[in-house]
């Protein structure tokens, strides 16, 4: 077992277009972490390294060996053209649960 202490983004190639926003969140399974959400933007990734930290996960983020974590997005109009993130995910073990 282990729960999900945090989530983030850093941005690896700076983002280039004018305009745009997705959220991110986290999955177990099919069932959405509660809080966990981080919004990327272009007007706020534009720089190689910038962190993007998620709202507190407060929720439904215990997982157990076998369980599939994915990440969820949805996104506004954007003219995105390129840009990179890398996502990051803490883990913490819950030892005798």
């Amino acid at each position: 077992h282990a729960s999900i202490e945090s989530f983030w983004i850093s941005v690896g190639e700076g983002f280039v277009g004018s305009s745009g926003a997705c959220t991110l969140n986290l999955e177990i399974g099919t069932t959405n972490v509660t809080g966990g959400v981080v919004t990327v933007a272009t007007s706020t990734c534009g720089t190689v390294g910038t962190v993007l930290t998620a709202t507190a996960i407060t929720a439904e983020n215990v997982v157990h060996a076998g369980d599939l974590l994915s990440v969820e997005g949805s996104a506004s109009a954007t003219t995105r053209t390129s840009g990179t993130f890398n996502i990051y995910v803490r883990l913490v073990a819950r030892l005798g649960v």
